[in-house]
């Protein structure tokens, strides 16, 4: 099962992630063809939205607007 994370805001070489919460912390990022792309490494926003910032690690086309967590 994968859970699926909008992107909302594209910073280069890491973006910001809607719907994380803190078991998410450390978990790895995939792109919709089920390749790594990076790791989530901290959450910030309110506690009411929450958003995790993803470090990636390897190029990343972020025209796709989402990115999944495997669960």
């Amino acid at each position: 099962m994968q859970i699926s994370l909008p992107i909302y805001h594209d910073l280069g070489n890491e973006f910001v992630v809607l719907n994380v919460s803190e078991d998410l912390i450390n978990r790895a990022v995939f792109d919709n063809k089920g390749n790594k792309v990076g790791r989530i490494v901290r959450i910030i926003g309110p506690i009411s939205e929450p958003m995790g910032v993803v470090v990636l690690s390897k190029k990343f086309d972020s025209e796709d607007r989402r990115v999944f967590v495997k669960n």
